[in-house]
């Protein structure tokens, strides 16, 4: 794990799609918490289903398979760089919904859930309509998917 200053925090949000519609006073202010960059192995769990543990992630190298425990080997979802996991526990304090798990060596970014909690306002509605359009994605995308089987 490599805990990173405000200013490195703030190379890092800038370098993730995620915050290009960010401002840079915007993006100061997030980096005022500072992030981690952890690097996980293949295979290793970074989420694991139904803990209550609220940062999120954001992919900078790697793939991530998102699966249920139930069906671990079936995969909902798999998440490249510029993804981000963890979203719903980060902005709702749920409960992990699925696994995560590297596919490759993978790097990501982690804030923490406090980060959200103390956004301004503003910044927060942005936080969240970016987090909106990821999801309105992910379920078309899974529709899709579903609509195959069927």
């Amino acid at each position: 794990m490599i805990k990173l200053d405000p200013d490195q925090t703030f190379r890092t949000i800038a370098g993730i799609e995620f915050f290009k519609s960010f401002s840079d006073e915007e993006k100061k202010s997030l980096s005022e918490y500072a992030g981690q960059i952890l690097t996980y192995k293949p295979k290793a769990t970074i989420i694991k289903q139904g803990m209550n543990e609220n940062s999120i992630f954001f992919i900078l190298k790697g793939l991530v398979d998102v699966n249920y425990e139930e069906q671990s080997t079936i995969v909902l979802a798999d998440l490249g760089p510029g993804s981000i996991l963890g979203e719903m526990s980060f902005i709702c304090g749920l409960p992990r919904s699925a696994n995560a798990v590297a596919r490759e060596e993978t790097m990501v970014l982690r804030l923490e859930g406090v980060v959200y909690k103390r956004m301004k306002p503003d910044i927060q509605n942005k936080f969240k309509d970016k987090v909106i359009d990821i999801l309105l994605d992910r379920i078309d995308k899974i529709s899709n998917r579903l609509l195959k089987y069927l």
